[in-house]
């Protein structure tokens, strides 16, 4: 029996001890966009803006294809790596344990993940440590427990049921 996840993509990222999910909704229209491709093949015909060695080129060139047409993964939900920072700023929604379960969850339901995406709450701009701006822009990307549960179908204290069955 196929699970709940099963020909569904998601986004997997990381930075600074943040861990963020997303499902990837592929926009079919900007998938197949004219000027889509034409981006794409303008850095093909820049590689030295960002690279010398060709692999290098050509990995990046993958990557910004995905970031391209990744633009239709919102909300982010993210998880800390340390329990104390996931206990003490209210925009995540657990620890690295708690999203290590996620991860399992998905792939069991049959989701597939794809590494990369932005994570937000990962470089200290929700702490105003850039500017106002910066700060507003950030917390826009925060999530809530029935988004959370909409998008992976379970409820976060459900997550956190399997998680501790995980560990005991």
């Amino acid at each position: 029996m196929p699970g709940r996840f099963q020909g569904k993509t998601f986004i997997q990222g990381y930075n600074n001890g943040v861990y963020a999910f997303g499902e990837l909704k592929f926009s079919q229209a900007l998938k197949n966009s004219p000027r889509l491709r034409a981006v794409i093949e303008w850095y093909k015909n820049h590689p030295t803006l960002f690279s010398k060695n060709e692999s290098d080129h050509l990995e990046i060139l993958k990557k910004i294809e995905l970031v391209l047409q990744l633009r239709d993964y919102l909300p982010v939900f993210v998880f800390a790596a340390r329990t104390d920072r996931a206990e003490s700023q209210p925009w995540f929604l657990g620890d690295k344990r708690l999203a290590e379960t996620l991860l399992q969850y998905i792939r069991s339901e049959g989701g597939i993940i794809v590494e990369g995406g932005y994570v937000p709450f990962s470089n200290g701009h929700e702490m105003g440590t850039s500017s106002a701006e910066s700060l507003l822009n950030e917390i826009e990307f925060f999530a809530t427990e029935e988004e959370f549960e909409d998008v992976f179908g379970i409820s976060l204290e459900e997550l956190k049921l399997k998680s501790e069955a995980l560990t005991t």
